[in-house]
């Protein structure tokens, strides 16, 4: 079965969902989708893993067994619907799942299955949508991980069906992926994002690395020891650790955690590769303390956060709204983008035009690359243009990865174009850590006209102006 054909069905089982009166919202059929999704596809893991372990003539040990199988609990020998399906989910199901212990795989479930619930109340329209999803099979092509394509397209499809609350969540996938080419992550190193979500770029990350495997150690380190994540909300935690999951990743280091509440003077966990887009425009109380530079945005409370958990040559990649970097007027922005120029080499500013995170925002964004390599020389500036005849990006006329096609070309040799420009850190330092610097090869919007030509136009105006209200007050008559 193909991918669309996949996706139409499971979203006919999302539809489903949203008759019952439990999963009317998106934020309750997403949560409901993904704990049902992930029990069917983890048995199917697991079916793989088994038969693997018989072809090598070893014992494979399953996480979830018994009846509470996915193919146990939803098959034909012990059907089950209604009031006895409901009570079976809520008395047995989750408490088992809730409860599993033993290895890191059992406990990541156990988390996950702690942070969620059965949110379905009729008991009737859960057998119909578990209906749904037994027949679809995930595993039918040779790519054996395409489940994970599957779940995206549908989450993006989720995300645009109720936009506010997913908002937060959601980073284009082609940006996502830009980032990690250009700070390629290796095989033996770690890779970060403290505001993890649905684990988009850490998924980005595993797809770069994984064609680097030369042997089992590389496999090893690259399933249990590559990839960490830290999120707040119970959503995005069961999001990213099971979309991790699907991707092949079998035991995720997500952990569900305030990242700011984590204290900056004892920080001892450092990494070598952060991917990451924190929150635009939240505000916090109470953690600064946590800082060296306290403040309520928790925009540069997360850049303050990326400085310190990098290691020495690391690489970071982040995603900021405009405002981070023209701030000049508070002094825990300054002084931490003087820190970042000081202490690390801030070789990047690529500038999105407004509508790269359309239908979610239109805030105008800006991703910056720095390296923990010794204090920044120079900043490279290269801005996005928009194709002929747009104005913006939008939900119709979203981002794609050919426009990134000229930064990629140019990224090493830092090539000047119409769209690039290389500022020295001194003009930044004398503009007081302003960093928002404009394209001075942009044409004007519009042309100064001489003098005369101005006041002629203006009189002219008037004229049409005093017309139209002579017009307005004869019709009143």
């Amino acid at each position: 079965m193909a991918n669309n054909d996949i996706q139409n069905k499971l979203w006919s089982a999302c539809n489903k969902m949203r008759q019952d009166p439990g999963t009317t919202g998106a934020l309750q059929y997403i949560e409901q989708f993904s704990w049902l999704l992930f029990l069917k596809v983890y048995e199917e893991i697991e079916n793989e893993y088994e038969a693997k372990a018989a072809f090598e003539g070893k014992t494979y040990i399953r996480n979830i067994d018994n009846e509470f199988r996915w193919s146990v609990w939803t098959g034909k020998d012990s059907y089950i619907t209604g009031p006895d399906l409901l009570e079976f989910v809520q008395t047995k199901l989750f408490p088992y799942l809730k409860n599993l212990s033993g290895n890191r795989t059992k406990e990541i479930i156990s988390e996950i299955f702690n942070n969620t619930q059965n949110r379905m109340e009729d008991g009737y329209l859960l057998r119909e949508v578990v209906d749904v999803m037994a027949g679809v099979d995930f595993f039918g092509d040779e790519d054996s991980f395409a489940v994970s394509s599957i779940y995206e397209g549908l989450f993006s499809r989720m995300k645009a069906s109720d936009i506010k609350p997913l908002a937060e969540f959601h980073t284009p996938r082609v940006i996502a992926r830009f980032m990690t080419e250009m700070v390629a992550p290796k095989i033996g190193q770690t890779v970060y994002d403290p505001c993890n979500g649905p684990s988009g770029f850490l998924t980005e990350a595993y797809h770069f690395m994984r064609p680097q495997e030369k042997n089992t150690k590389d496999k090893e380190f690259l399933q249990k020891e590559s990839f960490y994540g830290k999120e707040l909300k119970s959503l995005p935690f069961i999001l990213g650790t099971m979309n991790m999951m699907l991707n092949g990743i079998a035991t995720p280091n997500i952990r569900k955690i305030n990242t700011l509440s984590i204290n900056l003077f004892n920080l001892t966990e450092k990494y070598d590769i952060i991917l990451t887009n924190p929150p635009f425009s939240g505000t916090v109380r109470g953690i600064e303390s946590n800082f060296p530079y306290p403040s309520a945005q928790t925009e540069i409370l997360f850049l303050q956060h990326c400085l310190r958990s990098l290691k020495e040559g690391g690489k970071c990649a982040i995603i900021f709204p405009e405002g981070v970097l023209f701030k000049t007027d508070d002094q825990s922005y300054v002084n931490t983008k003087k820190e970042l120029l000081q202490q690390f080499n801030l070789h990047h500013i690529v500038r999105l035009p407004n509508g790269s995170f359309a239908p979610y925002t239109g805030i105008p964004t800006n991703i910056l690359f720095f390296d923990k390599t010794g204090p920044t020389k120079e900043i490279f500036y290269w801005e996005m243009p928009l194709p002929e005849g747009m104005k913006n990006f939008s939900k119709s006329k979203p981002i794609k990865s050919e426009y990134f096609e000229e930064a990629k070309r140019i990224w090493q040799t830092k090539e000047l174009t119409e769209q690039s420009w290389i500022v020295p850190v001194e003009e930044i330092v004398k503009n007081n850590y302003n960093l928002d610097v404009k394209n001075p090869n942009k044409k004007a919007e519009f042309e100064h006209l001489p003098p005369e030509e101005l006041i002629a136009k203006i009189e002219e105006s008037e004229k049409t102006i005093h017309g139209l209200l002579a017009e307005i007050k004869d019709l009143i008559k």
